[in-house]
Order: C-alpha cells, then sequence, then structure tokens
C-alpha cells in the first residue's frame, strides 16, 4: 500500500476515535476539541517545515502520519484521568503507542516505517531525545517536537490572555508568583526542566521560554520570531521574580542571534 494511502486511511479514523468516546460534560468536549485542533496545527506545522528541508513526497506524508498520531494517547489519558499531566497520569506517547498497535494503524507501511513512525511518537514528548535512535527516526523525532512545540506555544499563550480559563492547559499548577528552586536551577544551567519538578504556572511558563534551546531548525526558530512567542509569554509573567527578566534576554539573545542549526 502507498504511503498516501495509509496516511488517507488514517485521517478519517482519527476523527471517528475521537468522537468514539462519551463526551458527557462540557470539560470533555471543550479538551477533546483542544487536542484535536492542536493535532490539526501540527500537521500544518510538519508540512511546513517537510517544504523548508526539502522532503520528498514519501516523507512528507510519513511526517503527516506522524503528526496526526503524536498526541493520539491524549484523548484515553483525559477521559480516564481528566488531565494532561503526564506525571500523575499516564506517559501519554507511551499510552498512544498501545493505541496504535490496538488498531492496527501501521498496517500497510513497510517495517522501517512502522517502527519510525512508534519511535517517533514514543519519544516526542520526553525530556530528551534517546541518543540511540537510529539517524532517520532521530531525524523525524525532531520535525514531530519542532512542530509540536510551535503549536503549544500558541495554546498557552491564548490560555494566558483568555478571560474565561481551561483549567486542563495549566496542568493543575499552582498561581503562586514563584519559581521553584529546582527548575530555576536547571533552566540557569542550561538544561530543559523535568515536568516532575514543576509547582507553580510560572515553573511551566519558564520552560516554555527554554524550549527555544531545544528547537532543531532554523525554520522553527523563524516561526518563533515571526509570532513573538517569547515576548508573549514574559508579558505574562512577573518580571520582578529573580531570575526571569534575566532568563528572557537570554533566550531571546539565543532566537535572534542564532546560527546554530543546520
Amino acid at each position: 500500500m502507498k504511503i498516501k494511502a495509509v496516511l488517507e486511511r488514517v485521517k478519517p479514523w482519527f476523527h471517528s476515535y475521537v468522537d468514539s468516546f462519551p463526551q458527557t460534560d462540557a470539560d470533555l468536549k471543550i479538551n477533546f476539541e483542544l487536542k484535536r485542533d492542536h493535532t490539526a496545527r501540527v500537521g500544518e506545522e510538519i508540512r511546513f517545515i517537510a517544504d523548508r528541508l526539502k522532503l520528498d513526497p514519501h516523507e512528507t506524508a510519513l511526517a503527516e502520519i506522524c503528526a496526526l498520531l503524536h498526541d493520539v494517547g491524549r484523548f484515553e489519558q483525559y477521559h480516564k484521568y481528566r488531565t494532561f499531566m503526564d506525571p500523575v497520569s499516564e506517559d501519554h506517547g507511551e499510552l498512544g503507542l498501545k493505541i496504535i498497535d490496538r488498531y492496527n494503524l501501521l498496517k500497510g507501511l513497510n517495517e522501517a516505517d512502522r517502527s519510525l513512525v512508534r519511535e517517533t511518537v514514543a519519544n516526542h514528548n520526553k525530556r530528551m531525545i534517546d541518543p540511540n535512535l537510529e539517524r532517520r527516526v532521530r531525524f523525524f523525532t525532531r520535525m514531530i517536537r519542532d512542530a509540536d512545540k510551535l503549536d503549544i506555544w500558541n495554546v498557552v499563550i491564548n490560555y494566558y490572555k483568555a478571560e474565561v480559563k481551561n483549567e486542563a492547559v495549566k496542568l493543575g499548577l499552582s498561581l503562586a508568583n514563584t519559581i521553584s528552586d529546582k527548575v530555576m536551577a536547571d533552566l540557569m544551567a542550561g538544561k530543559m526542566a523535568d515536568k516532575e519538578d514543576f509547582r507553580t504556572l510560572n515553573d511551566f511558563k519558564m520552560n516554555q521560554m527554554a524550549w527555544v534551546y531545544d528547537l532543531n531548525f532554523n525554520c522553527s526558530l523563524e516561526r518563533v520570531r515571526e509570532r513573538c512567542y517569547l515576548q508573549q509569554i514574559f508579558a505574562s509573567m512577573d518580571g520582578t521574580i529573580p531570575g526571569v527578566t534575566a532568563f528572557y534576554c537570554r533566550a531571546q539573545s539565543f532566537v535572534y542571534g542564532n546560527g546554530f542549526f543546520a
């Protein structure tokens, strides 16, 4: 089966799968649509990246399949646990693999492409990419991680600006006007913070600014500059909290002064 045919089969399956969950209250409906819409926009972002990287039609379709399935575990996760916080529920990447296998979604792909999609879904949400991944798998994982971040920034910034807040977006974190010591220490040391160390929404915001260091392609950084993502996150914070303004300036210097990526 040609890869385009697999993509066209999985697209309607995805919507049928999302619709198969009883959405018995407003909270479920809002958050299922949040993730459905997010998945669609990640697909748009990965097509943009694939185009800029001049991928061939087969590789572009494969990237789209990765995007379509990267968060497929989120629906069962939220329906069962009413949270998107992996540390207090399940790893949604690993849950996604179970769903992919349960519904035999990769039928028709060759063995290498099936393995690539599975590894990409499993690694898209990890703090660090598994250094032992095969080169081609690592490349696609880098693409999906960039595409995912480009839309998560959009989602969280809309949350920060909204008058009526969707509480699921803030992952149940405290609104205390502080940064946790462990999170600040990791970020200032040049490391990504661990989700398990998040205590406040400000911890999450700081990590969102640090995501620029985890981007993999210049075209992704171009999007960050065009959309002023860091400026908007910083504007939602109290710049007098120790370390916040200094870290923001450091991240901005990276975004606007980079020549780091191939």
